[in-house]
């Protein structure tokens, strides 16, 4: 028999239920004793009396057990639970990753913030990789417009013959200060590992 302390200011209740529920509560009744209580019953023995023989079970537990046995579940079946439910459902997820890959940019907590106030945002977070999705570190690029890109390949094709003496006169210089397109500090982007990195 385990003696606890009434709880004081000293020892939070907390502590003292978890102790509790650790000194008092029985675990997940075992298939044997299941067995051995259903074997007694049918010898004709009372509740009480096969509670105090096993010496391990209450005899409400052997009570639930055999009627359980007469409703016709197995000794071996453990009894149906709910669990805890959801935060978000399945169509809360997935309205989030389309919102998260359309809107730009767009971050988890800004997400959370305006749809699913309900929620917290490592909980967001984790539904959204279990749904493929991962977070990256925005490229810090120049924005590209078509007209950019198609003077970019012209220049190159107009070069591609070039001799290495025709390049030594070309200086490449990597200290000119480009305006980027977005935020210039650091910026996250959730997308699918297939998706471009340098989709701004």
């Amino acid at each position: 028999m385990v003696t606890l302390p009434l709880p004081t200011r000293s020892q939070p209740s907390a502590t003292y239920l978890s102790t509790f529920y650790t000194a008092y509560m029985p675990p997940n009744t075992t298939s044997e004793t299941k067995a051995q209580i259903l074997i007694l019953k049918k010898f004709g023995h009372s509740d009480r009396a096969i509670a105090q023989a096993l010496g391990n079970v209450h005899y409400s537990t052997v009570n639930r057990i055999a009627r359980a046995y007469a409703n016709g579940r197995p000794t071996t079946e453990k009894a149906p639970r709910s669990g805890r439910p959801r935060i978000l459902t399945p169509k809360d997820v997935r309205f989030a990753a389309l919102a998260l890959t359309r809107s730009k940019p767009a971050t988890a907590a800004a997400i959370k913030r305006t749809f699913f106030p309900h929620s917290s945002i490592p909980t967001l977070r984790r539904y959204l990789r279990k749904l493929g999705l991962r977070s990256f570190r925005r490229r810090r690029v120049p924005l590209l417009k078509w007209k950019h890109r198609k003077a970019r390949l012209g220049w190159s094709r107009n070069r591609l013959l070039w001799t290495q003496a025709q390049w030594d006169d070309i200086v490449f210089s990597d200290e000119t200060r480009i305006e980027l397109f977005g935020p210039d500090g650091a910026n996250t982007y959730w997308r699918y590992p297939h998706q471009s990195p340098f989709d701004p």
